[in-house]
């Protein structure tokens, strides 16, 4: 007979709410990530104001997740400066976001350096977009990660905070790991 602990259940139907999310990937083939060891936040010019329908708590929440989704596959945190890595991203809560394509090179416009759009071009209420970037000499995008759900506002928070993780961990599902699996 097969039993399954209280704890595996809660966590496959914290999984099972949380199945529509949806994941897209994009790698640069030519970037060897046997070589990256460090990671920082990319804190970018733009002084735009962040979107007003993500709270505070989930801002948090969601840093806090790619931070441990980093750390589970090796990767040190470090100061920016130093980082072979810088990491960047974006939450839609409300309205929608004009993605620029991967390949792009940050605070270069050369199309020449664009790669083909990756994922959808405009975001929508739901998105959660991770972009990682090279920290050499031109910074361009060398991982992206896409996930889309149905935003849910009437969940209880310990479920809203579920369902961040879980998407976060989707996300990370393929990126290249330092420790074999995460």
């Amino acid at each position: 007979m097969f039993r399954m602990s209280p704890v595996r259940i809660a966590a496959l139907l914290a999984l099972a709410g949380c199945s529509d999310v949806e994941v897209t990937t994009y790698q640069d083939p030519k970037t060897d990530f046997t070589k990256i060891r460090s990671w920082a936040w990319f804190e970018t010019v733009n002084n735009d104001a962040p979107d007003p329908d993500v709270s505070e708590l989930s801002r948090r929440r969601i840093k806090n997740c790619i931070q441990s989704e980093l750390e589970a596959r090796g990767y040190a945190w470090g100061p920016a400066d130093k980082a072979d890595m810088l990491v960047q991203w974006v939450a839609v809560a409300g309205g929608t976001v004009e993605l620029s394509p991967v390949g792009f090179r940050y605070g270069v416009d050369d199309p020449l350096t664009r790669g083909p759009p990756v994922g959808p071009a405009n975001l929508s209420e739901g998105s959660l977009v991770i972009d990682v970037v090279s920290n050499q000499t031109p910074r361009k995008v060398i991982w992206r990660g896409v996930a889309e759900s149905t935003i849910n506002r009437s969940l209880p928070d310990e479920e809203r905070q579920e369902r961040i993780r879980v998407a976060v961990a989707k996300t990370f599902a393929s990126f290249p790991s330092r420790r074999g699996s995460p």
